[in-house]
């Protein structure tokens, strides 16, 4: 396919996109035709080295052979699943997954995206907890494609949507190389969490019921929280009776050193968002909470957020691979720091 016969697609049949977004005039790019390992080749036969690994979704590179293996396998039984009967291929992968995670996390939700996961994660908090406000990073970044993360997508200018989730606001970013409160790292005390604390005490619509945050925030600028941020920031939300929930899109299954990058500062969160390199390239996620947090969000009136169930078996399947190449033993992640 040329790029007149493109243009000539896009402009009849495409959805537009934002220009001043990072995908606008995607019809003007090179097309891609196929991909392998870390290239990339577009309709003219051009290979490109794709540093994003797709869309940070690959990252054992496109179609590993260990995750084509599983997915050629799961077509082989069933391709679509049902919500209302387990699979085997559902089965494995909670129990695969929750041998890798950090005590008490235990039980996990299968969905689709990365938005999914953080929809699926407040609503947990919510259910859970009985309360009603989000704080997140006012830096932080937890996708696009829903009503939940958008609004709590601070760095992408929430306010540019047509309308935001009630009971969702911000706190400042922990970022020491441009502070936010003009101090510095460690005499400051943590005033940036200490001031957007007060002025969230002071400004909560109900009962609060969650902070969420990334362990190192990712489109916000790269940014590490100093040490000891994360363990204040759980101090501050048992005072309030809030969950702490971790957004380990960008940071989990071995991207930072770690399994999961919360190990780093040793603070387990109560509930975990997995996406991304999850599925090795294949549309799959997850949430990971604790049996008590668990039961109780079940308890509540609606129960917990659905599992998927569109294309889930290949999916599944596919997951596995993913983290077992960068982790083959499959240890369980049992300790932090």
């Amino acid at each position: 396919m040329d790029q007149a016969r493109a243009q000539e697609i896009a402009d009849r049949w495409m959805m537009p996109t934002e220009e001043s977004s990072y995908m606008g005039g995607l019809e003007k790019r090179p097309i891609l035709a196929s991909a392998s390992g870390s290239t990339v080749v577009d309709t003219q036969g051009k290979e490109y080295l794709d540093f994003q690994s797709g869309q940070m979704g690959a990252a054992l590179g496109h179609r590993h052979p260990r995750v084509m293996a599983a997915v050629r396998k799961a077509t082989e039984t069933f391709v679509h699943a049902s919500n209302i009967m387990l699979n085997v291929p559902r089965l494995e992968l909670h129990e695969r997954l929750g041998r890798l995670l950090v005590p008490p996390l235990q039980k996990s939700l299968f969905l689709v995206t990365g938005s999914d996961t953080i929809e699926a994660s407040v609503d947990l908090a919510r259910k859970a907890t009985g309360g009603l406000d989000i704080l997140g990073l006012h830096d932080g970044l937890h996708g696009s494609t829903s009503y939940i993360s958008r609004s709590l997508s601070f760095a992408w200018k929430r306010q540019q949507h047509a309308s935001i989730a009630p009971g969702t606001s911000a706190i400042l970013t922990p970022h020491c190389y441009q502070c936010p409160v003009a101090s510095s790292f460690p005499k400051c005390e943590f005033l940036c969490l200490k001031a957007s604390l007060e002025l969230a005490d002071a400004n909560f619509t109900s009962r609060p019921a969650a902070v969420i945050a990334e362990p190192i925030l990712s489109a916000g600028g790269v940014i590490v929280p100093p040490p000891g941020y994360f363990q204040a920031v759980r101090r501050a939300c048992e005072e309030r009776g809030m969950l702490l929930i971790f957004d380990e899109a960008q940071t989990g299954l071995g991207k930072t050193g770690h399994m999961f990058g919360f190990q780093h500062e040793g603070v387990v969160p109560d509930i975990m968002a997995l996406s991304k390199h999850f599925g090795g390239g294949v549309p799959v996620s997850a949430v990971c909470t604790t049996a008590e947090i668990a039961k109780r969000a079940a308890s509540s009136p609606r129960g917990l957020t659905r599992p998927t169930r569109c294309s889930a078996p290949p999916a599944w399947q596919a997951s596995t691979p993913s983290w077992k190449k960068i982790w083959p033993d499959a240890r369980p992640a049992s300790s932090c720091g």
